[in-house]
């Protein structure tokens, strides 16, 4: 499984060495992960990762791997999940939106390539 070009696991191993909450979907293989970075100054966590092998999508793997990284925010006690994608990335959209997250605004500096970041948010509380 790869994301942006780079093997999965070796983005698990960097998240799991700077101690980031990471959730794994494993049936004899990584079939998925959802990476969070909390920001407890401000009560945030944001959803760095969430990527699913393209054989194991359309099986409910993002929706268990995401409401898993909900409940862990909301027992940590956070107010707000933070995302970014792609307006390239319409399943995506599509699926947060149907997880509750709101669209919260853009930024058109974030991805090198230039592309437009969308930004949902999901309040905790």
């Amino acid at each position: 499984m790869r994301a942006n070009g780079n093997i999965a696991r070796d983005q698990l191993l960097a998240h799991f060495q700077k101690g980031d909450p990471i959730f794994v979907a494993d049936d004899d293989e990584l079939c998925g992960f959802v990476v969070l970075m909390p920001w407890h100054a401000d009560q945030i966590v944001y959803l760095n990762d969430l990527l699913v092998a393209p054989a194991q999508r359309r099986r409910g793997i993002a929706t268990r791997l995401l409401r898993a990284g909900i409940e862990w925010a909301r027992q940590q006690q956070f107010r707000v999940i933070l995302l970014d994608t792609s307006t390239k990335n319409y399943p995506a959209i599509c699926f947060y939106q149907k997880m509750g997250f709101t669209f919260s605004g853009f930024n058109d500096r974030l991805y090198p390539n230039r592309d437009i970041a969308l930004l949902f948010a999901l309040n905790l509380r």
